[in-house]
């Protein structure tokens, strides 16, 4: 199955370590990921990324 994302999106994802880089990497496997900024807390991360297609 092919994903066809006709236009950048944006994204935020939050929540712990090991989630959001695991959701991280299944985003960068169907998509271009451009990470556009983090913020990192004790037990927390948050990422907002811009998806657009892969080329």
């Amino acid at each position: 199955m092919t994903t066809m994302v006709p236009v950048s999106l944006t994204a935020t994802l939050q929540g712990g370590y090991v989630a959001v880089d695991q959701v991280c990497d299944a985003l960068r496997a169907a998509f271009a990921v451009d990470e556009r900024g983090t913020a990192s807390g004790d037990q927390e991360k948050e990422v907002d990324l811009r998806l657009g297609p892969k080329r």
